[in-house]
C-alpha cells in the first residue's frame, strides 16, 4: 500500500496545473462537465491505443507457423507468384478471362406498312437544305423529314415549294401544303 501511495504522489500534478477543490466547486456546472468529459475521452483514447499496440504485438509474436521444410516453402511461394501474375493488380476486372460469344447477326428491319393518313404540315427550304414536316397515324405529333427518310411507310423523295413528293407501298403521292393542315 505504501508503494501505491508513493506512485500516486509521483503522479500528482503541481498545484498550479490542477485546480484546487475550492476552484473546482466555483466553476460553472457546464465547465466542470466539459472538463470531466474531456478527461474521460483522453483516458478512453489512451486505452484504445494501448490495446491496439498490444494486439499488434501479440499478432506479430504468434504469426503463421513456418513450413516443414524449405522445398514446401518454395512451392508455396511459386504458387502465390503464379496466382498474382494470372490476375494483374491494375486490371479493371481481376477475374479470369471469359470467352466472348460470337456476335449474332442484326435483327431484320421491322415490317412497315404504308399509312394512307399522311399529311404535309410544314415545309422548310433554305439553300441546299429542304425538309418536310409530316404527320401520320403512327406519329400524330409529326416529324421533320429530309429526302430519303421514312415516316409511316412513306419515303420522302423531294421537297418543293408548296408540296412534297413521297413514295411507298408501290405508290407515289404528291402532298400539297395547305396552311393550317396540321392543326386540329
Amino acid at each position: 500500500m505504501n508503494e501505491l501511495r508513493g506512485w500516486a504522489g509521483r503522479l500528482t500534478l503541481p498545484a498550479g496545473l490542477w485546480p484546487s477543490r475550492e476552484e473546482w466547486v466555483g466553476l460553472p456546472a457546464a465547465t466542470r462537465a466539459t472538463m470531466l468529459a474531456l478527461f474521460g475521452w483522453c483516458i478512453l483514447v489512451g486505452a484504445v491505443v494501448l490495446s491496439a499496440i498490444i494486439a499488434i504485438q501479440i499478432a506479430a509474436a504468434g504469426g503463421a507457423a513456418p513450413p516443414a521444410n524449405a522445398v514446401q516453402a518454395k512451392a508455396q511461394s511459386a504458387a502465390a507468384d503464379d496466382a498474382i501474375l494470372d490476375r494483374p493488380l491494375f486490371v479493371r476486372s481481376r477475374q479470369a478471362a471469359v470467352a466472348i460469344p460470337a456476335r449474332l447477326p442484326p435483327p431484320p428491319p421491322p415490317l412497315v406498312t404504308t399509312d394512307s393518313g399522311v399529311t404535309l404540315s410544314g415545309i422548310f427550304i433554305n439553300g441546299g437544305i429542304a425538309k418536310a414536316f409530316v404527320t401520320t397515324a403512327q406519329n400524330p405529333a409529326g416529324v421533320w423529314l429530309t429526302p430519303g427518310e421514312v415516316a409511316g411507310g412513306w419515303r420522302l423523295v423531294a421537297v418543293r415549294p408548296g408540296e412534297a413528293e413521297m413514295q411507298g407501298g408501290g405508290g407515289h403521292i404528291i402532298l400539297p401544303f395547305a396552311a393550317g393542315a396540321g392543326r386540329r
